[in-house]
C-alpha cells in the first residue's frame, strides 16, 4: 500500500497540479451543465418562480385583510 502513495508523490509537482486543476475545472463545468439540465427537465426553476409569485400574492391578501380588520376595529 505504501508503494501507491510513494509513486503518486514521485511525479512532477507542476504537471500533476496542472492536470488536477484541469480535472477539477472540467468536473465543475460538468456539474453546472448537468445541474441546469436536471433543473430544466423537472421545471424546478418554473416551480420556484411560481411559488415566489404565490407567496407575494398571499402577502398582499394578508395585508389587505389586516387593514380591513383594523378598519373594522376602529369603526365598531
Amino acid at each position: 500500500m505504501k508503494n501507491i502513495f510513494l509513486q503518486a508523490a514521485a511525479g512532477s509537482g507542476f504537471g500533476n497540479l496542472f492536470y488536477f486543476l484541469i480535472v477539477i475545472a472540467i468536473m465543475v463545468v460538468l456539474f453546472i451543465v448537468f445541474r441546469n439540465l436536471i433543473l430544466w427537465y423537472y421545471k424546478i426553476d418554473v416551480i420556484s418562480k411560481n411559488i415566489q409569485e404565490q407567496t407575494e400574492i398571499q402577502r398582499a391578501i394578508l395585508r389587505k385583510l389586516e387593514s380591513f380588520n383594523d378598519a373594522q376595529k376602529a369603526n365598531p
